[in-house]
This record gives C-alpha cells, structure tokens and sequence, in this order.
C-alpha cells in the first residue's frame, strides 16, 4: 500500500513539473519567469497581441535585468546606505500609486452630469480664441504678475521674460485648452484678462489675455464632444478624491516638515 502511494506521488510531481516546465518563459539561475508573471506584469490583452518577435525583445530585458541584479548583489551594491534608501522609497512609492490608481479606477461619471457640463458651456464649442499666456511655477509668483499687469505691465512683454516657453498665439479650440484655463478664458471678451489659474494637469499657475475669439461652427452636438466631457469630467473627480483621500490620511498620522533647512 505505501509503494502504490509513493508511486501516485512521484507520478504526481512529475506531472507537475512538467506542467511547470511548460510554463516557464525564461531563466537565470533559479529565477523564474513564467507565464503567470508575464500576466502579473502586463494586461493579458497585451500580452497575446504581442508578435514573436517583441516576446523574444522582452525576455532579453528580463534576462539582462536579471544578470545585471545578480551581478549588483555580488558587488553588495543592496548594503549601501543611498540604495536601501533608494529602493525604501521606490516601494513606497510603488504602492502609494497602487492605491491611487485602484481608488480613482472607482470612479464614475454618468450622463446627467456630462449633459450639465455640455449645456453649461455649449457655447464655448462654437468658438476659437486667441490669447497671451503667463506660465508660473507657484501662486505667489503668478499673484505677482497679475498685480503688475494690474498696475498697467505690458502683458506681452511679461509673457516674454516670466513664461519659461511662450507660446506663439494661434487659435485653439475649447479641446484643445488646459480644462481650467479654457473654462476661464472663453468666459472673456477680447482684452480681457483672467484672474490666476491653476492648471490640475500641469499643476502650474496660468494668467491669459484674450485677442480675438471667432466662430468656427454654427452648431454642436453633444455626441461631438462626449468624449472629451467625460474624460474631463472623470479627471476632475479624480484629482478631488486624490485630494479628500490624502487630506483625509493626515488626520490619522503625525507629520512635520521644514522646507526652510536647505538654503
């Protein structure tokens, strides 16, 4: 009886194993990649679209990523103090987007709401306008120049020497704008100025002068622009949950910081 047992099991394993071998992709030394990994790493999709020959590009990456770590642990590169840090932060780092990204993957944004944004600034679709743009860094700095201008500054000078890349104006289309910037600046007759902006994408501070604004449809659907509205609208959800989630984390956790000590 225990003979016919330990026969099953070498049976057993042996079946395994082969079904293991089967899955493997690459090796070095005793690392693994098998396909299960390949599927961890990258959506499935992706993975059985791929051609041979771009198979074969990523299990040479993985190969050389992996000679090239075995080598590093040799030279005990791991046991310097700047790399355990290095890779303290990488994994922090790491999770802290996984759990971003699973969280804003939450959210929704159903018709009603794209519908009140189209009927909201349907106009703004119909046109294209052309304006001077400031680009700051911080909102102290864009306060400043908005009180300059105020002052009566050139505006287009100002762009020239505070705008790190200015832009040349031409006529950009309601899609074609940083989301809050084109819901202030359409807003505007030719001359206008905008208050301060801050762009959620860019995270900069904007200031804009509109020249000329022209109409470019006589009308527009909704289905014409759906896309972008829910887009938009998904991204600024996004940001505002990014915003509650974190502001809501500080409260559970003791935080200081002194910016001020590197001068």
């Amino acid at each position: 009886m225990n003979r016919i047992f330990l026969i099953v099991l070498l049976v057993f394993f042996a079946c395994a194993k082969k079904q293991d071998e089967s899955e493997l992709m690459a090796r070095v030394d005793n690392i693994r990649l098998t396909i299960d990994d390949l599927k961890k790493l990258y959506p499935e999709s992706f993975i059985y679209q791929l051609s041979s020959s771009d198979v074969e590009k990523i299990l040479e990456e993985w190969i050389n990523t992996q000679i090239l770590y075995l080598e590093a642990k040799e030279l005990k590169l791991d046991q310097e103090d700047s790399i355990k840090l290095y890779l303290d932060v990488l994994k922090k780092t790491t999770l802290a987007q996984t759990l971003i990204m699973r969280e804003v993957q939450k959210v929704r944004v159903n018709a009603e709401e794209a519908l009140r944004y189209f009927e909201k600034y349907k106009n703004d679709f119909l046109y294209a306008v052309k304006f001077l743009q400031i680009v700051t860094p911080n909102e102290p700095e864009a306060q400043q120049v908005l009180s300059e201008i105020k002052s009566g500054a050139d505006f287009k000078k100002l762009a020239e020497i505070r705008s790190p890349r200015p832009i040349q104006p031409r006529f950009w289309k309601r899609v074609e704008l940083p989301p809050r910037f084109g819901e202030e600046i359409y807003q505007l007759k030719p001359g206008e100025i905008t208050g301060v902006v801050k762009e959620d994408i860019s995270k900069s501070f904007l200031i804009g002068k509109i020249l000329e604004k022209k109409r470019i449809k006589s009308k527009v659907s909704f289905e014409e622009v759906s896309e972008y509205i829910y887009n938009l609208l998904r991204f600024y959800k996004q940001n505002a949950l990014y915003d509650s989630l974190t502001n809501a984390l500080r409260q559970k956790h003791t935080i200081e910081m002194h910016p001020e000590r590197i001068k």
